[in-house]
C-alpha cells in the first residue's frame, strides 16, 4: 500500500476528467468545513487545563502555564487563517482517501491511552489506513522541505508541537502501529507521507515516556522551568549580534507573557 501514490493516481484521473468522487463524500466535505469554521470562528477557546494527547508532547514549560492560566499571546489574522486552511486541508485530504482503493478503517476516532500507574488520556485521532494510525498535518513550505521531507528522524529531532508522542499515543491506544504523517503543502498542494519506522521500539518508548513525564510533572506542580533559551540572531548567514526566540517559542501562546 503506496497512500502517496494512490492520492496521486486519483487527482491525476480528476486532471483528465476521469475522477469520480461519491455524493455521500462531497456531503461529508461540507459538513466538515462547517464544522470547521464553526469551531474556529465562533466557539471560546478552552481555558480549563486538561490532558490531551495532541497536546501532551509539546514542551513542559508551555504546559504549565496553560495549568497556571497564564495570559496567552493574542493570535493575528494569519495565525487563525492558518488554522482554518489546516482543518480544511484536513477535510480535504479524508475525501482523497476514501475516493481510492485505500482501506480507511477508521476515523475521527475518540481513543484513550491508559498508563500502568492507572493515570489515562484521551483524544481523537485522525485516520487508520490499512491497519495504522495517520495524523494528518498541512504545513509551511520550509516545514514541508526542510521537516517532513527529511523524513522522521528530522521530525523526531525538531518536534516542538509533540507530534510524535502524539502519533504514537494514539497508535497505542488502538493497539496498532504509527503509521506517520500524511503532509500537504500549504504553498503549493504537493502531498508527502513521512513513514514512522515500524520496527523502531526506541523511539516509540521516548515518545511516550515524553508525554508520561510531561503529565506526571503537572500533576505533581514540580517549579515552572523554561525550556529554552534564547538563540543568536542571524542575518543572511551572518551572526547580528542580537538575540532571538527560537521556533518552539515563537510559535507558543505564552513567549509574551514569558519573555
Amino acid at each position: 500500500m503506496d497512500i502517496k501514490s494512490e492520492l496521486y493516481a486519483f487527482i491525476d484521473r480528476a486532471i483528465d476528467g476521469q475522477g469520480e468522487v461519491d455524493d455521500a463524500l462531497v456531503e461529508e466535505f461540507g459538513e466538515a468545513c462547517k464544522h470547521a469554521l464553526r469551531r474556529q470562528l465562533t466557539e471560546q477557546p478552552e481555558t480549563e487545563h486538561r490532558f490531551r494527547i495532541s497536546s501532551i508532547g509539546k514542551p513542559l514549560c508551555q504546559q504549565q502555564y496553560h495549568k497556571m492560566g497564564a495570559p496567552k499571546s493574542r493570535f493575528d489574522v494569519s495565525t487563525k487563517m492558518k488554522f482554518i486552511f489546516g482543518d480544511i486541508i484536513e477535510a480535504i485530504v479524508m475525501v482523497l482517501l476514501k475516493s481510492t482503493p485505500l482501506k480507511v478503517e477508521s476515523e475521527q476516532e475518540n481513543v484513550k491511552h491508559d498508563w500502568k500507574d492507572g493515570t489515562s488520556i484521551s483524544g481523537t485521532l485522525d485516520v487508520v489506513v490499512g491497519g495504522k494510525v495517520y495524523d494528518i498535518k498541512s504545513a509551511s513550505d520550509f516545514s514541508y522541505k526542510y521537516k517532513f521531507k527529511k523524513g522522521f528522524d528530522t521530525v523526531k529531532q525538531d518536534d516542538p508541537f509533540g507530534y510524535v508522542s502524539q502519533g504514537y499515543l494514539y497508535a497505542k491506544s488502538m493497539g496498532l502501529p504509527f503509521g506517520g504523517w500524511i503532509v500537504v503543502n500549504k504553498n503549493t498542494g504537493d502531498i508527502h507521507v513521512t513513514e514512522a519506522p515500524l520496527d523502531n521500539q526506541t523511539a516509540e518508548n521516548e515518545a511516550v515516556a515524553i508525554a508520561k513525564k510531561n503529565m506526571d510533572a503537572i500533576n505533581l506542580d514540580l517549579p515552572f522551568q523554561r525550556c529554552f533559551t534564547p538563540q543568536a540572531e542571524v542575518d543572511n548567514k551572518n551572526p547580528s549580534g542580537n538575540l532571538e526566540l527560537g521556533v518552539n517559542c515563537r510559535y507558543c501562546e505564552y513567549k509574551e507573557h514569558c519573555w
